[in-house]
């Protein structure tokens, strides 16, 4: 551990806990937070008093409006070195441990990673599961432990473990520190910015992280055995003289540890993809060449634009697409650590261009055999959010009757200044001179420049040269007409998407895949899904998990396959582990092809929605079906 730098260890959920009353800003209520952080009221004293303690401070304090986070004492301690950090879990510690030492056996882990045997022997039987039938296998044979791979592969788990730490809730630093504890990684960053700036070259945040991070891995390891070649062979271009230089400056750093041929090939083919150097590469031997690319990336494309009802700037997209397949496909074997810091944002903020980058990735996977994950995906939906346009939302016009008098140059100028003003918004059905007339016509307003009659329709009444004061109204009469509308639509969506039969609670759940087999189910026996959308949800969940803000999932099917339209709702009695979230809600989507314009109206409402604390809470402890449905219509209308 680094000299000055004091680290006290929390729980995922203790470092949750602080991330939560950080973000809200001001005092949440007992019952929000267990509500939040789906545990008991006296885990949650446990854990407030644990944080306190080890802190040294009152760190959360109760109020009388709740409890609040002191925002002037954490700063203090973070500016003392004084780290509030997530343990690292059992089977982190068991894999970092493996990372260093691929033969062992159980009791040098137990006394080493200060485990007990049955905790080690766990976690080895989780990591087995979890490598599967990948390039790195972990096998035991008694107490005998082998962990089986080639150089590359350990890296990458570490990438991965690093990757994770990013993640976390508090404590990135000293996270990233434990998994990497012989290099800097912020010295790291400032050395690759200093040999940029030297050579004159930028580089965007998320490559220039990836440089980062895969140059501090190579560092970390390289006292082990050499990875294969691979990446880039050294030359004279830009890529390799700043690697050069990279190679020189680490070297000073870190004497002890030089950096290989093989290392400096797999920064270099790093640099040149970041210098968009690397296009006129051949294909890697095993990998489609550009032709190929360009006609699947064409076809899939073709499929998710029908699919989703876009419209694109066709040219644009498509060739942004094949460039950004082309380079991932020259990267995907070699490729150490990647990570899109905008993936969460943009799986929070543009749900329904997450789902289409989701699909156009299984069209291109199945086809190229290649791997997708979160981060590329959420590179894919920022090119559709560039060159696409969502499809449009039910906020059409609103349409008005005119009431003037019989006047042409006043009429002349009325709808002359509306037009201009509310060309987009308005529509103007007729023109009529008296009310009577228009009590006769169907639309959504009356704008009339006589006394309201009184006969209960929205009206707004203007005078004639249609003011500043007159637009007011008008914006206002606007707003309460859609304001109507978006309940009168949300009343109708809650009634034909909930289903009382589809409202669970109390029931309790190990994983993701438990629940969202029983969801299933249910759905199956309702005769809203077929059987086949079981397969469908689990395949979209291999892509991108469903769950959103650690503590809420919306599971849905790769297609639109549902007999039916169905929203079918778990609030579990303990959070569910879903892809390293803690999940105390589950809304599973069931979606008809008929209805699913209608469908994104209430979808992307209902992600913002639930990221929003307060509301969350009160959401999730509605305590039956007719509560859970009306509060959630409540909220979902005023957005």
């Amino acid at each position: 551990m680094r000299v000055g730098v004091d680290v006290a260890w929390l729980s995922e959920r203790q470092a949750l806990l602080l991330h939560l009353l950080s973000e809200v800003g001001h005092p949440v209520t007992g019952q929000g937070l267990t509500t939040l952080l789906g545990v008991s009221p006296r885990t949650l004293r446990y854990d407030i008093a644990r944080v306190n303690r080890t802190a040294g401070v009152d760190l959360v304090q109760g109020t009388s409006q709740g409890y609040r986070l002191d925002l002037a004492a954490h700063q203090s301690l973070t500016q003392a070195g004084v780290h509030l950090t997530p343990e690292l879990g059992n089977e982190d510690r068991v894999l970092l441990y493996l990372l260093d030492h691929p033969r062992t056996d159980v009791h040098d882990i137990v006394v080493d990673c200060y485990l007990g045997e049955s905790v080690v022997r766990s976690a080895l039987r989780k990591l087995k599961a979890q490598l599967g039938n990948g390039p790195t296998t972990l096998s035991t044979r008694g107490s005998a432990v082998s962990l089986d791979a080639d150089e590359l592969e350990l890296r990458r788990l570490l990438g991965q473990l690093v990757h994770r730490a990013m993640d976390v809730a508090g404590g990135r630093n000293s996270r990233i520190g434990r998994y990497l504890p012989d290099v800097d990684v912020p010295r790291l960053g400032v050395l690759v910015d200093a040999v940029l700036a030297e050579h004159g070259v930028s580089m965007d945040d998320l490559r220039r992280e990836s440089l980062v991070i895969t140059l501090a891995i190579c560092l970390q390891r390289s006292r082990r055995r050499s990875p294969q070649p691979g990446g880039r062979d050294l030359g004279e271009d830009a890529a390799s003289r700043i690697v050069a230089a990279l190679t020189t400056q680490a070297a000073r750093l870190y004497p002890e540890r030089p950096l290989g041929l093989a290392d400096q090939a797999h920064l270099a083919g790093l640099v040149a993809s970041a210098l968009d150097a690397d296009d006129e590469r051949p294909s890697p031997a095993g990998r489609p060449d550009a032709a190929t690319v360009r006609c699947v990336v064409h076809d899939a494309l073709e499929e998710t634009v029908a699919r989703f009802n876009l419209t694109i700037q066709r040219d644009k997209l498509l060739s942004s697409l094949e460039g950004h397949i082309g380079r991932m496909l020259r990267r995907v074997d070699t490729m150490l650590y990647f990570r899109n810091s905008l993936q969460d944002s943009l799986h929070a903020r543009s749900p329904f261009l997450y789902d289409v980058a989701v699909f156009l990735a299984d069209r291109i996977a199945r086809r190229l055999d290649v791997r997708f994950t979160d981060d590329e995906i959420g590179l894919l939906a920022i090119y559709f959010g560039l060159y696409s346009t969502e499809p449009t939302t039910d906020e059409q016009a609103v349409t008005a009757v005119l009431v003037c008098p019989r006047y042409q140059t006043l009429q002349d100028w009325l709808i002359a200044g509306l037009v201009e003003r509310y060309l987009e918004t308005l529509r103007i059905v007729d023109i009529v001179s008296t009310p009577a007339e228009a009590d006769a016509l169907e639309a959504d307003l009356v704008i009339t420049t006589f006394e309201d009659s009184g006969n209960g329709r929205p009206t707004v009444q203007i005078s004639a040269v249609l003011s500043h004061l007159d637009v007011q109204a008008i914006d206002a009469a606007l707003s309460r007409v859609r304001e109507s509308r978006s309940r009168g639509r949300m009343a109708r969506t809650m009634a034909r998407f909930l289903d009382p039969a589809l409202f669970f609670t109390g029931q309790r759940f190990d994983d993701a895949t438990e629940a969202i087999v029983f969801l299933s189910r249910a759905m199956a026996e309702r005769g809203v899904v077929p059987p086949e959308y079981l397969d469908s949800v689990l395949l979209r969940e291999t892509y991108s998990s469903t769950a959103f803000a650690r503590r809420f999932a919306i599971p849905h099917a790769m297609d639109l396959i549902a007999h039916e339209t169905k929203v079918a709702v778990l609030i579990p009695e303990a959070p569910i582990s879903w892809e390293g979230a803690d999940v105390t809600l589950v809304l599973m989507l069931a979606i008809n092809g008929d209805d699913y314009d209608d469908f994104i109206d209430f979808y992307q409402p209902l992600v913002r929605l639930l990221y929003d604390p307060q509301l969350f809470s009160q959401v999730r402890k509605a305590s039956g079906f007719a509560e859970f449905r009306d509060l959630l219509g409540e909220q979902l209308s005023a957005e």
